[in-house]
């Protein structure tokens, strides 16, 4: 096997989720509450699904995001903007 044919490129970036919801919400005394206050939080108004989480590590995986390194991709319908 010859090392040197061969080109590695590791970037570093992460994923950050926002408020998906989770099972610990089920024990919430007031979920539709609950539920209303992250939507009012954030900029879009629906919660988030895994898949949301999936598609930014796939982009981040991907080749053509291969000039994006050192960044925290926020994953949470605009929460952080509030």
């Amino acid at each position: 096997m010859r090392f040197a044919d061969a080109t590695i490129i590791i970037t570093g970036a992460a994923v950050a989720p926002g408020a998906f919801p989770t099972a610990a919400e089920e024990i919430h005394p007031d979920r539709e509450g609950y539920n209303g206050y992250v939507l009012a939080q954030q900029a879009v108004k629906r919660r988030g699904v895994p898949e949301d989480v999936a598609n930014a590590v796939l982009f981040l995986s991907a080749p053509e995001s291969s000039f994006i390194t050192g960044q925290l991709l926020c994953v949470d319908g605009g929460w952080i903007m509030h």
